[in-house]
């Protein structure tokens, strides 16, 4: 190996795509799941140059010859450069936090921080809080340990300002795990988390819930990268790089959700935006179908929607978890938006589409033939149906018909005042 990256598992790494766009060498990733792996490969040498990540920039440094000032005052090192069997360890985290708060105009001078964390990252953002005049750096670890207090303790740290999870917290695949509450910090002004996989940790989702910057780590990973491509060629490389790299990083690992009822044109547009974009295109229903073993309608019947809605929860927090997708999904009526037909753009005109309505209100009470729409998807896993609701309760109670169709296939149902109809992919025409 010429180039690439060591640590202790890789699959959330994007290093190997930043690394070949901002120098086009052939940078390749190289977990070692233990540490005498680890030594073993250092003792080898078998390298140009590399860079370090969890859990090994500590162990590392005693198999350099060199260590930069910073990353020797650090006490951990990110990159090294093989120079003729002579090993130079650096630390470009150190420049690449320190870019990720200027970018995102975040001070910290005479702020209290609290850091997240006690591994190597965490050492390089304490060191940056304190080069940029950092009030108080307060540290947190799962157990106290030399000057680190325990996450109930620092719950109690009302007078915290800035929070920084340096920990793999929240990372991929362990989406959605976070050990803090905002809510106990009432003189909060910014959250950063450098982890990168997912763009938007539980962490960075609660700062966003109450106004607050939230700052994800992908910035600090380009510009760290760029700092280390420098080390590894020996030359400047423009600082530009960091924000186009940042920028087309973001645009191909995001995924784009289309949400929309059966016969919206959710999933033809999803393949033809997955192909524009160069994204996997996945149809939920797809999904689910896949997942029962048959069609959607063989587990979703009135007065029992519980495991459908069980499953449907899991599979989108699966598939949310995944980068580069473009998703079709068709959300539960429960958490769909909906307005009174009198403050609508529009008045709902027979034959009624794709939709919920008020009887009464915004079609009138009677019997209605109903068929499958022709702008409905032709997915043979595709289910087609027509729900009367007592209430938009939404629990197992609320329905009281339903009508499922095949296309080309007919069925009438009958609604009263103050029920509501839901047509999923199907028309509703007044019977004569």
């Amino acid at each position: 190996m010429e180039y690439g990256l060591i640590g202790g598992r890789l699959g959330h790494s994007y290093s190997k795509p930043i690394h070949e766009a901002l120098a086009g060498y052939d940078y390749r990733l190289c977990p070692l799941p233990t540490p005498e792996e680890a030594h073993a490969f250092m003792r080898a040498r078998d390298f140009k140059a590399i860079n370090v990540t969890i859990p090994y920039k500590e162990l590392v440094m005693p198999y350099c010859d060199v260590i930069d000032d910073a990353a020797r005052a650090i006490g951990s090192v990110n990159t090294i450069v093989n120079k003729n069997g002579r090993l130079e360890g650096h630390n470009t985290d150190f420049a690449g936090f320190t870019c990720l708060l200027r970018r995102n105009g975040i001070s910290l001078r005479g702020k209290t921080v609290m850091l997240l964390g006690t591994g190597g990252t965490q050492k390089t953002v304490l060191a940056v809080a304190r080069a940029e005049g950092a009030a108080q750096a307060v540290l947190v670890s799962r157990r106290r340990a030399g000057n680190a207090i325990t996450y109930e303790e620092a719950a109690r740290r009302a007078d915290v300002q800035v929070i920084v999870n340096t920990s793999p917290v929240g990372m991929y695949p362990n989406n959605g795990e976070c050990l803090v509450a905002l809510e106990n910090y009432p003189r909060l002004e910014a959250v950063l988390d450098v982890i990168y996989n997912p763009f938007r940790t539980a962490l960075l989702q609660q700062a966003e819930a109450r106004g607050l910057p939230a700052v994800n780590g992908m910035l600090m990973l380009v510009a760290q990268a760029k700092y280390a491509a420098e080390h590894f060629l020996g030359r400047p490389l423009p600082d530009a790089e960091i924000d186009r790299i940042d920028r087309e990083l973001r645009g191909k690992l995001s995924n784009l959700v289309l949400v929309g009822m059966p016969g919206s044109g959710k999933s033809s547009l999803g393949k033809a935006c997955a192909k524009l974009l160069g994204k996997r295109f996945v149809d939920m229903d797809d999904v689910l179908v896949e997942r029962i073993g048959g069609p959607i309608s063989s587990i979703l019947s009135p007065g029992n929607e519980t495991p459908f809605r069980n499953l449907e929860s899991a599979v989108a927090a699966e598939l949310g978890k995944e980068n580069g997708q473009v998703i079709a999904f068709m959300p539960s009526a429960k958490s769909m938006l909906m307005i009174p037909a009198d403050q609508a753009d529009f008045q709902p005109q027979a034959p009624y589409a794709s939709g919920l309505y008020r009887v009464g209100q915004d079609i009138p009470a009677g019997t209605y033939t109903v068929t499958v729409s022709p702008d409905a998807p032709r997915n043979a896993s595709q289910d087609y149906a027509a729900y009367v609701m007592k209430d938009l309760d939404f629990d197992d109670d609320s329905i009281t018909d339903s009508k499922p169709l095949l296309r080309g296939s007919t069925q009438t149902i009958t609604v009263e005042n103050g029920e509501w109809l839901e047509l999923f992919g199907t028309i509703a025409t007044p019977a004569e």
